[in-house]
């Protein structure tokens, strides 16, 4: 794990806010929102309908989606009956997403039944961070990631993980937490919808307070060759949809 070097936590929030709130970004996400909702949304839901029998039990939770910019899987989850699905972010978009920092979040403890993120490259207190969501979630709720490996650290991004193993370690620093789910992002690879993020790709789903139970195993094949086997499905499927 590769983390920048960044002196003061306030230069960290200036560089985070900088990318939410450049105008030309900010007017795209927006506009994005407002008139192509129905595509980001659809990839989400497909997404959430994929691991649906993991996170089903948590419909009538508080379910949180932090860095959730103009909230596009808010939407989604509140489609599939989590209604009461918030998200969250250093700047807030209307009554979607409020404002709240991943590491000093506003929610009391053991409240949160599902959280789910796909920011963990933006981080600075990768530790603290998981940190808030044990804090926040309730016994038997789940935190759903999904990750960056192996992906260039980009201007705004803040933590590269290298390997899967650089998140199931700090994970495993966790006592009340357990990895029950944590593969290639395969369904995204095979999605007959539009690709939210194709750097996305790696999926993790943490439990708190129970035994760890492997949805997928992790350990099926060497990490490395999954990885491998990710890239060529993915690139097969970029050409099919640029058809």
């Amino acid at each position: 794990m590769i983390l920048k070097k960044i002196d003061k936590y306030e230069e960290y929030l200036k560089l985070q806010r900088e990318k939410t709130l450049n105008p030309e970004k900010r007017l795209r996400w927006i506009k994005n929102h407002d008139e192509n909702n129905s595509k980001w949304i659809a990839s989400f839901r497909n997404l959430f309908e994929f691991f649906y029998d993991i996170i089903a039990v948590h419909r009538d939770d508080e379910v949180c989606c932090i860095g959730a910019r103009t909230g596009d899987e808010v939407m989604a989850l509140r489609q599939l009956g989590f209604y009461k699905a918030l998200g969250t972010d250093l700047v807030p978009f209307r009554d979607i997403v409020v404002q709240d920092d991943i590491h000093d979040m506003k929610f009391e403890d053991d409240t949160i039944g599902l959280f789910y993120t796909n920011i963990f490259d933006h981080v600075l207190y990768p530790r603290k961070a998981i940190s808030e969501i044990n804090r926040c979630l309730k016994k038997g709720g789940k935190a759903f990631f999904q990750l960056q490996i192996g992906a260039k650290l980009l201007s705004y991004g803040t933590c590269l993980l290298e390997h899967p193993d650089d998140f199931h370690d700090i994970i495993q620093e966790f006592d009340d937490l357990n990895i029950i789910y944590s593969d290639v992002n395969f369904n995204r690879a095979d999605s007959m919808g539009p690709i939210y993020n194709a750097d996305l790709n790696w999926n993790v789903i943490v439990e708190k307070g129970r035994s760890p139970t492997f949805y997928r195993a992790v350990h099926e094949e060497p990490g490395d060759r999954r990885m491998a086997e990710y890239q060529r499905q993915f690139i097969l499927n970029l050409k099919r949809l640029d058809k």
